[in-house]
């Protein structure tokens, strides 16, 4: 939990960009602060890289934890990607979400 933990690191996508968000206790007096924001490269092996680089004195579990994350990602781009451009060719149907309860 992030919360809880003074350390933590994560990645998260914003408008088709993965960042690397790192907590920092040193600056714990401001929440607004407390996470660096670090934009990650597109090409996959530079972002692996990018983590190694900024998390090199971290413990290894969640170094692995975070490339694992990046993997996730990058793939789920990839997806909606790949989604996108054939919504665009029109060879996609209407995905249409199926309710719990109905079924």
């Amino acid at each position: 939990c992030p919360l809880a933990n003074s350390r933590y690191a994560t990645i998260l996508a914003h408008e088709d960009v993965l960042y690397l968000y790192i907590k920092t206790i040193e600056r714990a007096h401001t929440p607004k602060a407390m996470w660096e924001k670090v934009k990650l490269s597109n090409d996959y092996r530079k972002a692996l890289e990018q983590i190694d680089e900024h998390m090199v004195y971290w413990p290894k579990p969640m170094v692995h934890r975070a490339k694992q994350r990046l993997t996730k990602m990058t793939q789920m781009l990839i997806r909606m990607r790949k989604l996108e451009m054939q919504a665009r060719d029109g060879n996609l149907e209407q995905l249409v979400g199926i309710k719990k309860k109905v079924e």
